[in-house]
């Protein structure tokens, strides 16, 4: 373990909030890479990173850092909450350092984010594929809108359908260029939005989106969001109750920034340059893509 990692124990009050992969207390900051864990996060794929207690990592970012310990009035969820703020504000600055080194005179809109730009530059209105339908989600005539049904429709068989969770994905794949669209979550309580890759198997437990490395998610759930890759799950904060999610692909860049309504929330960093679809996961009620004149 690293020498940096604070041993807090069971010091942690009953308003600290829980981690989603593991059920147990958020209690520890994983420097290496930016996340918000528990133990057993922390004896997992962390076990090698460098650790320290999430009043310290706060501690430090706010400036308040005694020798001994750091001096804190708020309760741990508040301080988890301030932390993953801070966290995201920091991926925000540095993001924006990046931008600006590529060069904010030829491409000022990437560098700026504006979503108006964005729509007006790149917007497009993804349709869904009828034949990639998990048979419990019904997709509307206009083929914009997934609905759980909660019930199998009688589809087709077909190789491209999802057949373990309810899923769909685009028509549409994109490997090249700049492209931005939206997606209104504001009907579903519980849904995973984002994209995958367009190789990205359709059968078994294997094809969830989030929790393979060919996709990259939003997942909103009981009014908690989280950005999800690989079984790896991001909690993030996120201003009042977003209506809509909105993903600007930059495939050359290699980066999805998602936003939840006008902020952004996270920034993926892969390859894009392999075919990748916008998906759906759809657990309660209806999502939609936003209709976006292009």
């Amino acid at each position: 373990m690293a020498s940096s990692f604070y041993d807090v124990g069971d010091s942690y009050d009953e308003t600290c909030p829980l981690c989603f992969e593991h059920g147990k207390p958020i209690i520890y900051h994983c420097e290496d890479d930016g996340s918000l864990i528990c133990v057993a996060c922390m004896v997992g794929a962390h076990q090698h990173h460098n650790i320290v207690a999430v009043e310290i990592a706060y501690a430090e970012r706010m400036g308040i850092l005694n020798e001994n310990y750091p001096v804190v009035s708020e309760s741990m969820q508040s301080i988890v909450s301030q932390l993953q703020q801070l966290l995201d504000e920091e991926k925000e600055t540095e993001g924006s350092k990046d931008l600006l080194k590529e060069g904010p005179v030829e491409h000022p809109e990437k560098f700026e984010l504006d979503q108006n730009k964005l729509r007006d530059l790149y917007g497009r209105t993804p349709s869904l594929d009828p034949n990639t339908a998990h048979p419990e989600i019904e997709i509307s005539r206009d083929l914009r809108a997934a609905t759980q049904t909660g019930t199998d429709n009688p589809y087709p068989e077909h190789p491209d359908r999802f057949d373990f969770y309810p899923q769909v994905v685009s028509s549409e794949s994109f490997s090249s260029g700049r492209h931005y669209w939206e997606v209104n979550v504001r009907s579903s309580g519980w849904c995973t939005i984002g994209i995958c890759l367009n190789s990205m198997g359709r059968k078994g437990k294997g094809s969830e989106l989030g929790e393979n490395p060919e996709s990259w998610c939003l997942e909103k759930r009981n009014n908690k969001y989280f950005a999800n890759h690989d079984e790896e799950y991001t909690v993030l904060s996120a201003p009042g109750v977003p209506e809509r999610f909105g993903f600007f692909l930059d495939c050359e860049v290699g980066e999805l920034t998602c936003f939840g309504d006008s902020r952004v929330l996270h920034v993926f960093r892969a390859n894009f340059m392999e075919p990748v679809k916008p998906a759906f996961l759809v657990w309660d009620e209806t999502v939609h893509f936003v209709h976006l004149v292009k």
